[in-house]
C-alpha cells in the first residue's frame, strides 16, 4: 500500500500541472504551509521569479513525519522558508562566483611569477604541459575563432595535425609566453596546470601550495556557481563526501568547532567546499586585494542570513549548519584582516 502512494506522489510530479496545482500539491502531498503569503501571492511567484524545481529543492532540509495521518509530509516547513533559502542561495551563488574570480586572478599572477625567477625559460614548460595533457591543445586550437582569445592562440600557438581515419593527433610547435598561456586556459585547466607546476615541476617555491584534492572541490564549487546550480539544497551529510586529513586537521583547529562536528558538518558537500573556498582565499589572495570580498562574505553571511533567520529556529540541521560556517568565516576573516595588517 505505502509503495502504491509513493508511486503516485512520483506520478504526480511528474505531470504537466498549472501553478495553482503545484500550490495544491505542496499543500495536500507534501505538507507544506502558505502561512506568509496567499495562494495568488505564491502563484505570481512561481510564475515570475523562480520555478517550482527550484524552489522546492530546498525541502531537502526538512525532515519528514515518520509516523501517524501526515507520514510523508514535511514537517514546520512552509512555502516562505523555501524562498528564504533561494534568495540567500542566489546570493552565495554570486559571490562564489566573485571569489573564484579573485583566486583564478591570484593563481595566474603567482605562477608568472614563480616562472620568471626560475631557471626554465618557460617555453618548455608549456610545451611538456601540452605533451602531458592534449586534450588541452586541442581545446587551445578549437577556440581559435574565440572573439577573446582567438587573436592570442593564432599568434602565439602553432599546430600540426597529423590525421588518419581514426585518429587526429595535435602537436604544439609554438613558443607561446607563459603570461599568453594562462589567459588561454579554462578554470579547471589552470588548476590543471597549478598543480602540473607546483606540484610536478616546482615545489620548491616557498608557497603553500593548494592539495590537488582541494583544487578539485575549489572546481567543483566554481562549475556549480557558475551553471547556476542551487547550492544549499542539502545540508546533511553524505558517506560519500570526505575532506582530506589535512584539511579535517585544519577545520578542528578552529575555536569553538569540536571533533564531532567537524566531521559530520565536512560531510555537507556545500559546506565543505565552501569551507575549502574560504581557505584556499585566505592563502593564495594576497591580504591587500581582499577588502571588498571580506565585506562582502561578512555581509551575506553576518547579515543577509540572519534577517529572517527566526525561519529557521524548529530546524535543528539549518540552525546548527549555520552555526558551523560562522565559526569557519569567522576564522578566516580574522586570518586575512590578520595578514592585512602586517
Amino acid at each position: 500500500m505505502n509503495n502504491c502512494v509513493e508511486e503516485n506522489k512520483k506520478n504526480l510530479e511528474k505531470q504537466k500541472m498549472t501553478s495553482a496545482e503545484i500550490i495544491n500539491y505542496m499543500k495536500n502531498n507534501l505538507g507544506i504551509s502558505f502561512n506568509k503569503m496567499t495562494d495568488k501571492e505564491a502563484e505570481l511567484f512561481l510564475k515570475t521569479k523562480n520555478n517550482y524545481m527550484r524552489t522546492a529543492s530546498y525541502r531537502k532540509n526538512y525532515e519528514k513525519y515518520q509516523l501517524g495521518k501526515n507520514k510523508g509530509k514535511y514537517i514546520n516547513l512552509d512555502f516562505d522558508y523555501l524562498i528564504e533559502f533561494s534568495k540567500i542561495d542566489a546570493k552565495l551563488r554570486y559571490l562564489v562566483c566573485k571569489i573564484s574570480l579573485d583566486i583564478e586572478h591570484s593563481i595566474k599572477v603567482a605562477i608568472l611569477s614563480d616562472i620568471e625567477e626560475a631557471e626554465d625559460d618557460g617555453y618548455t614548460l608549456i610545451g611538456n604541459f601540452l605533451s602531458k595533457y592534449k586534450y588541452i591543445l586541442k581545446k587551445i586550437k578549437n577556440n581559435r575563432k574565440s572573439e577573446y582569445t582567438g587573436g592570442l592562440i593564432s599568434k602565439y600557438m602553432d599546430f600540426s595535425d597529423s590525421i588518419n581515419e581514426t585518429n587526429e593527433e595535435i602537436k604544439y610547435e609554438g613558443r607561446c609566453p607563459a603570461w599568453v598561456f594562462v589567459e588561454l586556459l579554462s578554470f579547471g585547466d589552470l588548476m590543471r596546470f597549478y598543480t602540473y607546476y607546483y606540484h610536478d615541476v616546482n615545489n620548491k617555491t616557498g608557497r603553500n601550495v593548494v592539495s590537488v584534492k582541494m583544487l578539485n572541490s575549489l572546481k567543483s564549487l566554481r562549475n556549480a556557481a557558475a551553471h547556476n546550480n542551487c547550492l544549499l539544497i542539502n545540508l546533511k551529510g553524505s558517506r560519500n563526501t570526505k575532506p582530506s586529513d589535512f584539511f579535517l586537521k585544519e577545520i578542528r583547529s578552529i575555536d569553538g568547532v569540536t571533533k564531532s562536528a567537524c566531521t559530520k558538518k565536512l560531510s555537507s558537500r556545500i559546506i565543505m567546499e565552501f569551507s575549502i573556498l574560504m581557505y584556499i582565499f585566505s592563502e593564495v589572495v594576497p591580504a591587500n586585494m581582499t577588502k571588498t570580498r571580506c565585506d562582502e562574505i561578512e555581509e551575506l553571511v553576518f547579515n543577509r542570513m540572519l534577517i529572517n533567520e527566526s525561519d529557521f529556529f524548529e530546524n535543528d540541521l539549518i540552525k546548527n549548519s549555520a552555526s558551523f560556517i560562522k565559526k569557519i568565516i569567522r576564522h578566516y576573516l580574522i586570518k586575512i584582516e590578520n595578514k592585512r595588517s602586517i
